[in-house]
C-alpha cells in the first residue's frame, strides 16, 4: 500500500490489491467520506463493473439542494429498474405537477402493466381527492380509446342523480 500527497496536499491511496475500510463503531456515521469544499465521485474506472451500495437496513438518499434535479438517476446507454416489494413515489410538494412521469424520446410512450395477461393480473385503480383529467393532444379520431377486449365498459357517475355528457 502507497500513501503519497499530491502537490494540493491530498492524500493518495494505491494498492494492487483491494482496498477495504472496516468499522467497528456502533454508530449510524461510522464511517465518513466528506468533502467540504467539493464533490465525492465513485467510480471502477471501467465500463464493466458494477457499484454496489449494499445495506442491512434502509439505504437513504438525501439532497440538500432545491431544484428540480437535487437527485438524478441516470442511465444513458440502458434502463433504470426498480425491483423488490412494494415501491411508492411521494412528493410533499403542493404543486399540480408534483409528480410527472415523462418521456422526451421522439416515439417515446409510457406504459402502465401490472403484468397480467388476458385478465391475469392485478387492477390498476387511478384515484384522485379532485378531478381525473384524461387528455389527448393528436388530431386523429382515436386520439383517446378505451378497450376492453374481454369484458365490458362501465361508465357511471356513481349515484342516481349525476349526468354523463357526451359532448363534440
Amino acid at each position: 500500500i502507497t500513501f503519497s500527497t499530491s502537490g494540493t496536499s491530498g492524500i493518495n491511496l494505491d494498492t494492487a490489491g483491494s482496498a477495504s475500510i472496516t468499522s467497528n463503531q456502533g454508530a449510524a456515521n461510522a464511517i465518513e467520506l466528506v468533502a467540504t469544499a467539493g464533490g465525492i465521485d465513485i467510480s471502477t474506472g471501467s465500463g464493466t463493473a458494477d457499484i454496489d451500495i449494499l445495506g442491512g437496513d434502509a439505504i437513504n438518499l438525501t439532497s440538500q439542494q432545491s431544484g428540480s434535479t437535487s437527485i438524478v438517476l441516470n442511465a444513458p446507454k440502458g434502463a433504470i429498474s426498480l425491483s423488490g416489494g412494494q415501491i411508492n413515489l411521494r412528493s410533499d410538494d403542493s404543486a399540480a405537477d408534483s409528480i410527472q412521469i415523462l418521456t422526451y424520446g421522439a416515439l417515446g410512450g409510457i406504459d402502465i402493466s401490472t403484468g397480467g395477461n388476458l385478465g391475469r393480473g392485478g387492477d390498476i385503480d387511478i384515484l384522485s381527492g379532485a378531478s381525473i383529467n384524461l387528455t389527448s393532444q393528436e388530431g386523429v379520431a382515436d386520439a383517446i380509446v378505451i378497450s376492453a377486449p374481454q369484458g365490458g365498459i362501465d361508465i357511471s357517475t356513481g349515484g342516481s342523480t349525476r349526468t354523463i355528457d357526451i359532448l363534440g
